[in-house]
């Protein structure tokens, strides 16, 4: 089992402020990944997520927490974003100058904002019940007038991102996706990571991701399409 490419390090003043804990290596053993609805994937369904992130060139694995909520400022004011699963969200804008009084530009669960290109873009995702989807969208106008365009849709709830560059790392309820210069690839479709909830993304020498997830954290090379499974075994 080859886990000397990266190294779990002791960070967590810096990194995992609210999780409480980080991991050593040996806390994580490569296993085989287990199919869908076996007694192995229902035990990680049920276990605690793991959130990882590149410090440094070096992974670092920590306890997840509840991801905040999206939000982009730019000179103009910040894009605020809001996701209440079954209950909606929508996306809003601050002006700066007009801070009281934010602008609602769109109704939708917003996963994430970001800048490509000298645009601003959104994602939006929900996976509930026998619902799965998401689109990626390009924000036009100025406040207070702005308006949306859709670029792409996905038919599987994005939960997960690393925007490196102009290029969005996507682990999703089921797969994985990249936005190479905001054009969608599909990595990956329906793995053994569905129900266990992506939480977190980070991306090594632009091939090389792994992914935080219930129960451990995935090592994805999106060039290959090779992905090994590493367990949380204390």
């Amino acid at each position: 089992m080859r886990t000397h490419w990266l190294f779990v390090l002791l960070l967590w003043s810096r990194v995992f402020s609210s999780a409480g804990q980080a991991y050593a290596p040996a806390s994580f053993r490569e296993m085989p990944p287990p199919a869908i609805w076996s007694a192995a994937w229902s035990k990680l369904n049920y276990a605690p997520g793991y959130a990882v992130k590149n410090v440094d060139g070096k992974l670092v694995v920590g306890k997840s927490s509840k991801q905040e909520s999206p939000q982009l400022l730019t000179p103009d004011g910040t894009f605020l974003g809001q996701d209440h699963g079954e209950w909606g969200g929508k996306l809003l804008f601050q002006s700066a100058a007009n801070p009281t009084t934010p602008v609602r530009i769109k109704e939708g669960n917003i996963r994430l904002i970001f800048q490509a290109n000298g645009g601003v873009y959104f994602i939006e995702g929900l996976a509930h019940g026998s619902l799965n989807a998401g689109a990626l969208y390009q924000i036009t106008g100025k406040a207070p007038a702005f308006a949306w365009v859709k670029l792409a849709d996905f038919d599987d709830a994005p939960e997960a991102f690393a925007v490196v560059g102009s290029d969005v790392y996507i682990a999703q309820f089921h797969g994985f996706t990249v936005l190479r210069n905001l054009q969608k690839e599909v990595i990956l479709k329906k793995t053994f990571w569905s129900s266990l909830y992506p939480n977190s993304v980070a991306v090594f020498n632009n091939n090389e991701v792994c992914i935080g997830l219930r129960g451990g954290y995935v090592r994805l090379n999106t060039r290959t399409k090779a992905f090994q499974f590493f367990q949380y075994m204390p």
